[in-house]
């Protein structure tokens, strides 16, 4: 197993982005939505630590139009009220 240290990409670069610190992971995932630092999370398993313990409540924006939007075909649930 390779160290994090030596850790490459596919195309042979090194991933310096994992390698900084905590604090720093958060406050870029801070500045996406809630659903922008979700799917981040996805590609890397050291973000995915990070997400969930550095991300300040405060600083999540939720965006319900999605939910009222619902899946194509469905009513919206605005025009139901």
């Amino acid at each position: 197993m390779e160290a994090f240290d030596e850790k490459r990409l596919n195309d042979g670069c090194i991933d310096r982005i994992s390698r900084l610190p905590d604090e720093i992971l958060g406050e870029i995932l801070c500045r996406l939505t809630t659903k922008k630092a979700a799917a981040t999370c996805i590609l890397s398993t050291r973000w995915r630590k990070v997400f969930p313990y550095k991300v300040p409540l405060t600083q999540i924006h939720l965006d319900d139009t999605e939910l009222l939007r619902g899946p194509k075909g469905t009513a919206n649930a605005l025009q139901i009220l």
